[in-house]
């Protein structure tokens, strides 16, 4: 059976280099991402280097979600789970004083918790 490997904020940036290099690895890629357009994208990019993967929505601030794909992918991969790459984050640029503290908590539970 393929190693298998869990990316999440896969759908753009070094979550995508992440899942392509994967994918031409030989790897079932699991690439989750809240950008949506981005994942099929990289669904279609997957296939394009030959690779096999999985996509889907998730939110890595609500556990429940997080623990449902997870749950879902490893079913895909027959119970195998090499790798997880916890790559979601979010950056919030300019004066620390102007940006709003909603945007300030928002990403503290998207990088941190």
């Amino acid at each position: 059976m393929k190693k298998s490997v869990f990316i999440t904020g896969a759908a753009t940036g070094s979550g995508r280099a992440t899942a392509l290099s994967f994918a031409r690895g030989g790897y079932l890629v699991g690439g989750y991402d809240v950008d949506d357009a981005g994942l099929k994208l990289l669904a279609a990019d997957i296939r394009a280097v030959g690779g096999a993967g999985v996509v889907g929505h998730l939110d890595v601030t609500d556990v429940d979600q997080m623990a449902a794909r997870l749950t879902e992918f490893v079913a895909d991969t027959g119970g195998r789970l090499n790798v997880m790459i916890n790559n979601a984050g979010l950056l919030s640029a300019g004066a620390f004083e102007e940006i709003p503290v909603a945007v300030h908590h928002r990403d503290i539970d998207v990088n941190i918790k």
